[in-house]
């Protein structure tokens, strides 16, 4: 059994590239944070589109993660709420 994947739902468009992907990632401190991604880092789960994640640690107030590239305004780590989270692979 592998561990499960991390995932953060979020808003998705295209990038500049065909491979380039904009995800918009909500954030408990602010507006949600924007970066520039591969594509083999969103995935659609059930109908919602999220962006590949690697789980820093639980906070209080949601997770912290590091996003696949850096954000726009910052680097890679954001925190996130708790609902943003999708776990896939958990139970299968």
């Amino acid at each position: 059994m592998s561990a499960p994947r991390t995932y953060v739902k979020c808003e998705v468009s295209p990038g500049l590239f065909s491979r380039e992907r904009e995800v918009a990632v909500p954030s408990t401190l602010s507006a949600p944070h924007r970066a520039i991604v591969d594509q083999g880092d969103v995935k659609t789960i059930g109908n919602q589109d999220a962006v590949r994640v690697y789980l820093v640690r639980q906070k209080e107030d949601g997770y912290l993660v590091d996003l696949p590239r850096e954000t726009f305004t910052s680097g890679p780590r954001v925190l996130v709420p708790k609902d943003a989270l999708i776990w896939e692979g958990v139970g299968e």
